[in-house]
């Protein structure tokens, strides 16, 4: 009976590990940063408005492994335009998914270990 319970035990604290193991270890890396969106206004002055300043972007993005081109996650920024999503170190491409205005380009990050890669998309509104 008392081989048993050992048994049992050492099952259980193996499959807790296990579990443990297979969502990993927490990642303590990725990308953060902020999306803004501009110009806002349709004549930009020398010096600069600050009432035409480029105005935060709940964008939503999708990031591919670069190497792979498979896709690994979506996101959509906060409503202040600020991000930040844990990704193990390699080589990204966030791309844009929105189809109009304001429209933003893809663009190439590279994650290192330990650290989030600081990231600024801009989207172009498209007003002149």
């Amino acid at each position: 009976m008392r081989l048993l319970v050992v048994v049992a035990a050492v099952a259980a604290l193996l499959v807790g590990a296990t579990a443990y193991g297979a969502r990993g270890h927490k990642v303590d890396s990725g990308i953060r940063g902020e999306a803004t969106a501009g110009p806002t206004c349709p004549v930009e002055r020398y010096p600069p408005d600050p009432q035409c300043a480029p105005r935060p972007y709940q964008a939503t993005i999708r990031i591919r492994r670069k190497r792979t081109g498979k896709v690994v996650k979506t996101f959509t920024a906060r409503k202040d335009g600020t991000f930040k999503v844990r990704l193990r170190p390699g080589g990204y491409r966030l791309e844009p998914t929105n189809k109009g205005w304001p429209r933003g380009e893809p663009e190439d990050v590279t994650v290192h270990t330990h650290k989030f890669t600081h990231v600024h998309l801009d989207y172009d509104t498209g007003i002149r």
